[in-house]
């Protein structure tokens, strides 16, 4: 996908620097989905930093709803703790839309129901966010990427995702998993993902941020010094919530042994900018750092949430 203005100014840094864009959601904000399930194709967004494209900045969900010929894109972000929808682009789909029209207080009145793919979901009383989104929706474009919200973790809790980065596609419901497979320990704790992980030979959480891709594992920077020479730094301004930090990336020998397979990290990066709040986050939570979805590219991430694990896989 080329690079849109529009995504640009949404993309999403991390949970680690935008945890307070999404509070955790009440129960009526939860999104629920039919028993059937379903699955959903993904497709990347691209996004600049700095000089740098980045081609793989981020996955984004199709969304559709009833009345409207038209397809919508959410991007799928685990850090983010609940599913929110952008209060200036539903505004202007509200126009062909009665169902989705905002009140006076830019509110949406409840349930609202649509699809992501082949999933159909419903959310009782929708979270909005009227200071984000873009009122000039390309109607007559079959082709533009107009995005209309963040899919959070109340995607997650309580079901079993698969997400297959090899082909694209994400699927809610048990899937069909080889007998063989090796599991590791997954937390859902106050709505953050933890994967249990060993980083450098040592047992470690990470959690895990879907809606960061550009990063392989963002960490503080004491370890970041730790981890990386300082030496062939790369520093670029990134956008969390509307928020403008700095990210410092630096190569690292470092391996993590993530779903059970042993990864060369490549790269890691600190973020400059993230408050005293986040950082207590992370000593509370046990966290070592934070990962996207690099180290699953090509690969296939299945998430348990009832059964408390999750794999990574292969494919042949």
């Amino acid at each position: 996908m080329a690079v849109t203005r529009r995504w640009a100014a949404l993309m999403i840094a991390g949970a680690m620097m935008g945890a307070s864009g999404c509070d955790v959601a009440h129960a009526g904000q939860d999104l629920t989905i039919a028993s059937a399930a379903g699955s959903a194709a993904m497709r990347w967004a691209s996004s600049k930093f700095g000089d740098r494209i980045e081609p793989r900045a981020a996955v984004l969900l199709p969304v559709r709803f009833e009345g409207l010929d038209k397809t919508f894109y959410a991007q799928f972000d685990l850090g983010a703790k609940s599913t929110v929808f952008y209060g200036k682009t539903l505004a202007a789909a509200g126009a062909k839309a009665p169902r989705l029209q905002l009140d006076a207080k830019g509110k949406l009145t409840g349930p609202l129901t649509f699809t992501i793919g082949e999933i159909k979901a419903s959310i009782p009383d929708p979270k909005v966010r009227a200071d984000i989104g873009y009122p000039n929706i390309a109607w007559d474009d079959p082709d533009a990427v107009d995005l209309i919200g963040t899919i959070g973790v109340d995607l997650l809790e309580h079901r079993v995702l698969t997400v297959d980065f090899k082909a694209m596609r994400l699927s809610v419901g048990t899937a069909a998993i080889p007998a063989t497979i090796q599991w590791s320990p997954m937390t859902l704790k106050s709505r953050w993902v933890l994967l249990d992980a060993t980083l450098e030979g040592k047992p470690t959480k990470l959690l895990l941020d879907t809606g960061s891709s550009a990063f392989s594992l963002l960490i503080d920077k004491a370890r970041w010094s730790e981890m990386t020479t300082g030496q062939d730094t790369e520093s670029f301004p990134v956008n969390s919530w509307g928020k403008k930090l700095m990210a410092h990336t630096a190569p690292t020998q470092a391996r993590v042994v993530i779903g059970g397979l042993d990864t060369p990290l490549g790269d890691a990066t600190y973020i400059e900018g993230t408050s005293v709040t986040q950082g207590l986050m992370m000593r509370a939570t046990g966290m070592g750092g934070m990962t996207g979805n690099r180290l699953f590219f090509d690969r296939i991430l299945i998430l348990d949430a009832p059964g408390g694990r999750y794999t990574v896989i292969e494919p042949s």
